[in-house]
Parts: C-alpha cells; structure tokens; sequence
C-alpha cells in the first residue's frame, strides 16, 4: 500500500494527453478535468522512424491544448500561464510536418522521466 501512494505522488505531475486528430490537424488536450489548464514544462515531437528532434520547447507554464497540422507549424507556443522558449529547432519560426510520417509527442509535467506522457500519430490524408 505505502508503495501505491509513492508512486501515485511521483506520477501526480504526470500531465494529461489525448490526441484528437481532425482532418490533417492534431490536437494535442492536456486539459486537467477537461477544462482546466495543466502544468506542461516540457515537449519534444519527433520523426518516430527516424529518432530526430523536430521541435522541442522548454518552459515553466500552463496549457489547455495546441494543433499540430501537417505542413508549416509555429516553432513558438502560446502559454495560457508563463512562457515556452524554443529548444529545436534554433533560430527559426516554423516546423514542418509531413504525410506518411509517424511522430512521436512527449510531455513533461515535471522534471522526472515520471512525470511523462507520449504518444504517437501518423498524417496520412
């Protein structure tokens, strides 16, 4: 039982993540209850075949959700609370994101790999 309730309190900042895909949109949810923004300080999305960074943001702030489409996409991301800096890529505005390529997101709550959330998707339309 002791051990339940550490691990429960080690995954507690453990963010939510559902993706719901839209036509040739995702849209990453880490909303806490549905509604309320969570504390993400850390996401990297990359080419799961590949195992490259193609972008990563670091911060300390809150969200509710963003959109992934295929094609261009904003290297920068709006925080409800606080601010993201760009890890990957340096020095420029956009991303890009193709079809038939399968990615891999991954999101921080914490500074733990306990505290981590992944999932992949794939743009095939």
């Amino acid at each position: 039982m002791v051990l339940l309730v550490a691990w429960s309190g080690l995954r507690s900042n453990t963010p939510p993540l559902r993706l719901v895909r839209t036509g040739t949109e995702i849209t990453v949810d880490v909303q806490t209850l549905g509604e309320y923004p969570t504390s993400v300080n850390h996401i990297r999305l990359s080419d799961a075949n590949q195992s490259v960074v193609l972008w990563e943001v670091q911060g300390d702030a809150q969200i509710h959700k963003f959109t992934l489409k295929m094609g261009e996409n904003p290297a920068l991301l709006d925080a409800d609370h606080g601010a993201y800096r760009v890890v990957t890529p340096q020095g420029v505005e956009r991303f890009i994101l193709q079809r038939g390529r399968t990615y891999r997101i991954e999101l921080w709550g914490g500074n733990s790999l306990l505290t981590k959330r992944s999932a992949t998707f794939l743009f095939n339309g």
